[in-house]
């Protein structure tokens, strides 16, 4: 049955009504709203109400990703800025890289050195990455315990943050 048949056997049916489609697919009722709009409102769209409404033109996903350089971690600006009470000990070979501490451990303020170098950690450059690990390593090692353990919640926060990097 055409849509011609179909249209003569029932006279008062709906005209875009074609049960059997053998002419291609049914007319829109509604012409598609938004199809002049800038691209950003209808990316905005996207997200809204009008996204489950099919009378709406939501428009195609944006093609490109847009990647954000790595910023520079606050352990390198205070590294850089000698505001650590340890400096890179440049006595020993050139492929080996070491720390001297400045004063005792013991002393340091751990509180807020450790947090820095976890974040240290995930700096692009692999150098201060490295200098906040062997500062990790002497924290843990020569740090009286007592301090480690006061400094562990800001720890896991900043090793949370850093994780998600």
């Amino acid at each position: 049955m055409s849509c011609e048949r179909g249209k003569s056997a029932h006279k008062d049916a709906d005209p875009y009504k074609c049960h059997v489609f053998t002419c291609g697919c049914p007319k829109r009722r509604l012409p598609i709203l938004g199809t002049e709009d800038p691209d950003e409102c209808k990316s905005e769209r996207a997200f809204t109400i009008q996204a489950q409404q099919t009378v709406w033109d939501i428009g195609k996903p944006p093609t490109q990703v847009k990647h954000q350089p790595l910023q520079d971690t606050k352990f390198k600006r205070k590294f850089l800025e000698n505001r650590y009470p340890f400096h890179v000990n440049h006595s020993g070979t050139v492929s080996e890289t070491k720390i001297a501490w400045r004063n005792e451990i013991d002393k340091s303020p751990i509180d807020e050195l450790l947090p820095d170098a976890i974040e240290g950690l995930s700096d692009k450059h692999p150098f201060y990455a490295s200098i906040s690990h062997m500062v990790i390593v002497d924290i843990i090692k020569h740090a009286p315990p007592e301090k480690v353990i006061a400094a562990l919640p800001k720890f896991a926060l900043a090793f949370k943050k850093t994780a998600l990097l």
